[in-house]
């Protein structure tokens, strides 16, 4: 499954990533007085990565949904105001799946205004199979908290409030069939097989956007160890989890498929009264502080005099 890759992805990434530090460190012989305790930083610019489970979230009322995986990236600036507490904000993008299967049937009580009659309209889903996707910009805000172990490690966690702009979202049917019946209460009589009356037996495979609201939120955690490779590179890798608190749908009022056989995703029917993005797993990346930019392009600043 694409979850379970992108964490494999991720951990052989963190796995990797460690080895070239303790390689760093090994050949790094500088003493405690030539490289400063993490907490003598209080500026960060965080360049992160996320990987592993990363689904648009919802319950539908028939059918059987499945998790999706994905991941993010963003930039932060992270700001200490004393040994161990700081705030963090930042930019970034993600990715999030999921799919739903249906054999079911679907059933909407409605009028035929032709006939002026009562009419159950059946929807028979066979082997119907949707597939869900959204990127969204994100902009994460939160509370740090760090302990330092030693000169060169550094526990760290932040929580916070995540506000997410979807860029786009949409759905397309991978494979599946279904058959539209209707059923009239007062004669006691079902029709198919009538494509003039949107009775039929079609196989079709839409795909189109799915309707969202501008901005959404939910809340996210993480915690990580930070390796002091040397003054100006920090790396961390850990572990991550974020639940959306709102409906991103804009609306959950049309039938999956109507007797116009217009079609709108499950995810954003009458069957699911709301969705969003739910994601844990694997976060990797590093931590540069502000003095080294200062100090860099401050040089830099100053020879053109």
């Amino acid at each position: 499954m694409n979850y379970i890759k992108s964490i494999l992805t991720t951990a052989l990434a963190l796995s990797t990533m460690s080895a070239v530090a303790q390689s760093i460190s090994n050949d790094i012989r500088l003493s405690r007085s030539t490289i400063a305790p993490t907490f003598e930083e209080v500026k960060f610019i965080s360049i992160g990565i996320n990987g592993g489970e990363s689904s648009l979230h919802f319950d539908p009322d028939c059918g059987d949904r499945s998790l999706g995986g994905g991941g993010s990236f963003s930039i932060d600036y992270n700001q200490f105001f004393n040994r161990n507490w700081g705030i963090t904000a930042g930019l970034g993008a993600s990715l999030s799946n999921s799919k739903i299967s249906l054999d079911d049937t679907l059933k909407y009580e409605m009028k035929d205004v032709e006939n002026n009659q009562e009419l159950l309209f059946k929807v028979i889903m066979d082997g119907w199979t949707e597939k869900q996707r959204s990127v969204q910009l994100d902009i994460p805000i939160g509370a740090l908290f760090r302990h330092n172990f030693t000169n060169r490690l550094t526990f760290m966690a932040s929580a916070g409030v995540k506000l997410s702009f979807p860029l786009r979202t949409k759905y397309e049917v991978l494979e599946g069939s279904y058959e539209t019946k209707g059923y009239y209460k007062k004669t006691g009589v079902e029709i198919d097989d009538l494509p003039h009356h949107g009775f039929l037996l079609t196989d079709p495979r839409p795909a189109s956007k799915i309707p969202t609201k501008v901005v959404s939120a939910s809340l996210f955690l993480d915690a990580t160890l930070i390796n002091r490779l040397n003054r100006n590179i920090n790396i961390f890798y850990g572990v991550f989890a974020a639940l959306g608190v709102t409906d991103n749908g804009k609306s959950h009022d049309d039938a999956v498929v109507d007797p116009n056989r217009k079609y709108t995703s499950v995810m954003a029917s009458d069957k699911v009264d709301r969705f969003n993005v739910r994601n844990f797993g694997l976060r990797a990346g590093i931590k540069i502080p502000i003095s080294f930019f200062r100090n860099r392009f401050g040089k830099y600043h100053h020879s053109s005099y």
